[in-house]
């Protein structure tokens, strides 16, 4: 089995990818009263200093995620 960084890139990553920025995206816009622009939000934005979340903010954040992909992260 090879690391996620190291096989190549698919079709399936990058929807994964995009869903999972829209799940940000709408905790932005929902925690800041603004519309987050895609190009503002990556994979590599790092959840205090580019995207102002505190800790209940993550928490949200991991809630969601876990509903959206029907999964339970392992805390």
């Amino acid at each position: 089995m090879t690391p996620l960084d190291a096989r190549p890139a698919t079709t399936d990553d990058a929807a994964l990818c995009e869903r999972l920025i829209h799940i940000v995206e709408s905790l932005v816009a929902e925690t800041h009263g603004m519309r987050a622009a895609a190009s503002d939000i990556t994979m590599d934005s790092q959840f205090e200093r580019d995207l102002g979340f505190d800790s209940l903010t993550r928490a949200e954040l991991l809630s969601r995620i876990e509903q959206a992909f029907a999964t339970r992260s392992l805390m």
